[in-house]
């Protein structure tokens, strides 16, 4: 907890920081305990007490269950309180010339990230940190995945399945224009695969694409 409150980035993260330090999880798991002790001499009274009428079967059931409802609250309190204390780490990931970097711009609201019309302008891992309602999020722009030569270029992609790894959410950026390659689909697949419960899909430039058709209509 001490910690938490030096490293502290936000004035929500120092808040639930200092709250810890304060002995909350502490005083929590002392409650717990003493149900469990309860609940115990509880089973411990029904073999007992075996031959006579009472049935605490009930009364076992219900505590049980508010136990387990108990734990719940305090794992989502947890789970809460990492993402104050470390943030969220989001992940742009996709292919090349598939719009990641205009959408990192656009999400940071600066004009970070390089942004040109030639495939693989992005090389390396680009990051930027926003506060949104207490909360850092860190978006981390990164090397369109495809098969290239360029020595350089390997490694950024390198770079960017590292950080598909390491991120709490993945944008996967799809280009809504070019179809994948044929060679690039298991690649795609397996991301998918792995990390499906975080991915959220993105289909960019289908503006683009709706203009090209009403130009073709109109020729």
């Amino acid at each position: 907890a001490i910690q938490d409150v030096i490293h502290s980035q936000t004035e929500l993260a120092l808040r639930k920081s200092l709250e810890q330090l304060s002995g909350t999880l502490s005083h929590f798991i002392h409650n717990l305990e003493e149900k469990f002790i309860k609940l115990l001499c509880l089973i411990e009274a029904s073999f007992e007490f075996l031959e006579e009428e009472r049935d605490f079967t009930s009364t076992i059931k219900t505590m049980v269950l508010a136990i387990i409802k108990d734990i719940e609250t305090i794992i989502a309190h947890e789970q809460a309180q990492k993402i104050v204390t470390n943030g969220i780490k989001i992940g742009i990931i996709g292919t090349v010339n598939a719009g990641k970097s205009s959408l990192f711009n656009a999400l940071i609201e600066q004009e970070k990230a390089i942004v040109t019309s030639i495939a693989g302008t992005t090389r390396d891992v680009v990051e930027s940190t926003i506060i949104n309602n207490g909360i850092p999020i860190t978006f981390f722009d990164t090397a369109g995945i495809r098969l290239t030569n360029d020595s350089i270029e390997k490694i950024g992609i390198e770079k960017s399945f590292d950080i598909a790894h390491r991120s709490d959410v993945i944008l996967l950026v799809f280009d809504g224009i070019d179809t994948i390659e044929h060679h690039m689909q298991n690649t795609y697949k397996n991301l998918i695969e792995h990390y499906r419960e975080k991915i959220i899909f993105i289909i960019n430039k289908n503006m683009l694409r709706s203009e090209e058709r009403r130009v073709g209509k109109e020729c």
